[in-house]
């Protein structure tokens, strides 16, 4: 019966829109679930890590290992950098964010050049 007094009054197609719109907006917010998938975190968890390894190699690692936070925060990939470093200078360790967006990642100084503070309770 509300469907013969919407088609009398015209609102029936002005129904659909909106359902049509609705739909459509219902589609790109499954579209983040899909990324959430276990191929895609599998997928997300090697980018981080081939990313991060190979900007620890081109700067004064020798050789890396990665320990990927399986997945990151909202906006970053994050890596804990493990390594040798060149010139024979000792081990070292290195945080790594890879960018969610740009998929570009930053590494942090080596530990050696880390400042250690102590957290003060309030």
């Amino acid at each position: 019966m509300a469907v013969m007094i919407l088609q009398a009054t015209g609102l029936c197609r002005m129904g659909m829109v909106a359902l049509a719109r609705l739909a459509l907006a219902g589609l790109a917010l499954a579209e983040p679930a899909a990324a959430t998938s276990p191929d895609a975190w599998k997928e997300f968890r090697q980018q981080v890590a081939t990313s991060c390894a190979k900007l620890a190699l081109a700067r004064d690692f020798q050789s890396v290992t990665v320990e990927v936070d399986p997945f990151g925060t909202q906006s970053y990939g994050v890596a804990l950098i493990t390594g040798v470093l060149k010139k024979g200078l000792g081990s070292a360790r290195a945080i790594c964010v890879l960018d969610k967006k740009t998929g570009k990642a930053e590494l942090g100084a080596e530990s050696t050049g880390w400042v250690t503070i102590s957290p003060s309770h309030q």
